[in-house]
């Protein structure tokens, strides 16, 4: 999965091994984990049959806009530190999970949802992340940075994936012309002969 948003996954039900790059996340029943857009997971959803629980997770994706919209109406002071904060699986405490109960009918009846109340209830989703750890929070205000990977790092965790070159520059956090640029400035030749090589 290509993610073109930033993600906040919570596992109801199960567990999902979420690899992204050389890093793997095990989220377990009542945990989440919250990933930057321009990344490339893989997943592995599972149940447990002996006790009939099957996987049961909801996603949301969240937009940049919305993410500066929180952050101005929530005032909340950029207190981002310089060094980049790690991703990890969160428990879910007892707000939290009242809260993903809160939204479950939803699901039911999509089409008697109103927008209003969509933006409402993702403002409150983060409302309680921020309020949950604070380390989310320096990953929520982190995200509304513009994200510019290191070029080497996301070609060498990504190349053998099933990813075009066009998807290489959108993971990278830069244009095309300018992803092919800075590649062969490192690899000193184009993408496509250092792919066929390495392959």
């Amino acid at each position: 999965m290509l993610l073109e948003e930033h993600l906040l996954l919570y596992v109801r039900q199960g567990q999902n091994l979420m690899t992204h790059g050389r890093m793997s996340y095990l989220v377990k029943q009542h945990e989440m984990l919250l990933l930057k857009k321009h990344s490339l997971v893989q997943y592995d959803k599972t149940g447990n049959l002996e006790n009939n629980v099957t996987y049961d997770s909801i996603l949301f994706f969240l937009k940049d806009e919305f993410l500066q919209d929180f952050i101005r109406i929530a005032n909340i002071q950029d207190i981002t530190s310089k060094e980049a904060v790690g991703t990890l699986v969160k428990p879910v405490n007892e707000r939290m999970r009242k809260f993903f109960d809160s939204i479950v009918p939803y699901f039911s009846e999509p089409d008697n949802v109103d927008e209003g109340l969509l933006k409402i209830k993702m403002l409150e989703l983060l409302y309680d992340v921020a309020a949950t750890d604070k380390n989310l929070l320096q990953q929520l205000l982190q995200m509304k940075q513009p994200v510019k990977s290191d070029l080497a790092e996301i070609v060498e965790a990504n190349f053998t994936n099933p990813i075009n070159i066009e998807q290489l520059a959108y993971l990278s956090g830069r244009s095309l012309a300018s992803f092919k640029r800075d590649f062969n400035n490192i690899y000193n030749m184009p993408p496509a002969e250092w792919i066929r090589i390495n392959t």
